[in-house]
């Protein structure tokens, strides 16, 4: 398929999976929250939402509410993951607070119980709750939307599938990564992108 045409089929199936939970809606109730990442900036590869949450004070019983609401709302699987990282330093691109992880099978997942089997098409929801000091990812939205014309989406696409199946990919590589070669360095294919990753010390 292509990358365009992928990436809003993308879109238009991120929008119904946050319309059929009422996420956003839901975690209004708690903070501000905000679409990021892939989604915001019109580059999906795969079906990854990301969202940070502005709360003025960090609160396990509200994610706890929340979890409760959403398993009410899915009628067939979905998996949590909590994390509290108030505390951790070194994090690296994980934004300092509470995770809440989400695994949201779609209607067209037939067989529910076998994760490692249809992990691929299993809808992925990254929600941050932070602090306002604590949120990254707002200050930089706007300056990543600025620069990005329809030629460098397409090349940011392309190489991000081309990421998808990599191991590294999500543990030492990340969509960030690609966006400031793209964006900031004039990258504009796989091979510079690797050329890259090695000026700033990483490996394919």
């Amino acid at each position: 398929m292509d990358l365009l045409k992928k990436e809003e089929e993308l879109q238009k199936g991120a929008r119904k999976v946050l319309e059929k939970l009422d996420l956003i809606e839901l975690l209004s109730k708690h903070g501000k929250p905000k679409i990021v990442g892939s989604v915001a900036f019109r580059l999906m590869t795969w079906k990854d939402i990301d969202i940070v949450v502005i709360v003025d004070k960090l609160n396990k019983q509200n994610i706890a509410e929340i979890s409760a609401i959403l398993i009410k709302k899915s009628s067939r699987r979905i998996d949590f993951t909590v994390t509290d990282n108030r505390k951790e330093d070194g994090l690296g691109k994980i934004p300092r607070g509470i995770y809440l992880g989400l695994k949201y099978f779609g209607d067209d997942i037939k067989d529910v119980s076998r994760y490692e089997a249809v992990k691929d098409i299993v809808w992925k929801i990254d929600i941050h709750f932070v602090l306002k000091d604590s949120s990254r990812s707002i200050a930089t939205i706007e300056k990543i939307k600025s620069q990005l014309t329809e030629e460098k989406r397409l090349i940011i696409l392309q190489i991000k599938e081309a990421l998808i199946k990599n191991k590294k990919y999500k543990i030492e590589i990340f969509s960030i990564d690609v966006y400031k070669a793209v964006l900031e360095k004039g990258v504009k294919n796989l091979e510079e992108f690797k050329e890259y990753l090695k000026s700033v010390g990483k490996n394919l």
